[in-house]
């Protein structure tokens, strides 16, 4: 899923850490030399906790805020039920 803020355009990533035993979502920015990363998130599923890396400075909160909510939708496991 893509955003625009300020004017640039950022996409995330979906990704599984085995050794960490958890998964992550990935922010990068969308640039003509690349996607460097700009943040992610890790939810680890031993202790079912959240933490927040960034790899820059002077994120704009707004995209900070729409991180979270895309990894509080997409990385925490959701029960299902066989109705």
């Amino acid at each position: 899923m893509d955003i625009v803020v300020g004017g640039r355009r950022y996409t995330t990533l979906l990704c599984s850490d085995v050794d960490a035993d958890g998964m992550y979502l990935e922010l990068r920015e969308i640039t003509d030399e690349g996607q460097p990363a700009v943040a992610d998130i890790f939810y680890s599923d031993q202790t079912h906790d959240m933490a927040l890396s960034a790899y820059r400075e002077n994120i704009p909160l707004e995209l900070i805020e729409w991180l979270i909510q895309q990894a509080r939708e997409r990385l925490i496991p959701r029960a299902t039920t066989n109705d």
